[in-house]
């Protein structure tokens, strides 16, 4: 009677581990892109979320008529322009980030 060994072979074994280390191989970069991409959505959040609260700020200043203030800041600069039309007032801000060279414009119409 012939005895059926169980497991695997040698060369069974070196197969897949080869196959395992091609896999990691192609996934590690991939992670590191995830890492990545995370940090510029938090970066371009970051960014939105700095120019709305400058544009609601523009706006409260300038509804209760006091003096525009704009907080100096690191990354951003900021411009606003309010042209006059009519009974109206339009109001354009620009935000511009220093690091990315990214920019956002924001543009409303205010009753005067």
């Amino acid at each position: 009677m012939k005895k059926k060994f169980k497991g695997f072979t040698l060369l069974e074994c070196l197969v897949a581990l080869f196959v395992l280390s091609i896999i990691v191989a192609f996934t590690l970069p991939a992670l590191g892109n995830i890492s990545n991409l995370r940090n510029r959505q938090k970066n371009y959040l970051e960014f939105t979320n700095y120019s709305k609260t400058i544009t609601e700020k523009i706006i409260a200043d300038i509804s209760t008529d006091s003096t525009i203030s704009i907080p100096e800041d690191e990354k951003y600069v900021v411009s606003y322009d309010i042209t006059s039309l009519g009974d109206f007032k339009k109001l354009k801000v620009k935000v511009l980030d220093k690091n990315s060279e990214r920019e956002q414009v924001y543009e409303t119409i205010l009753p005067k």
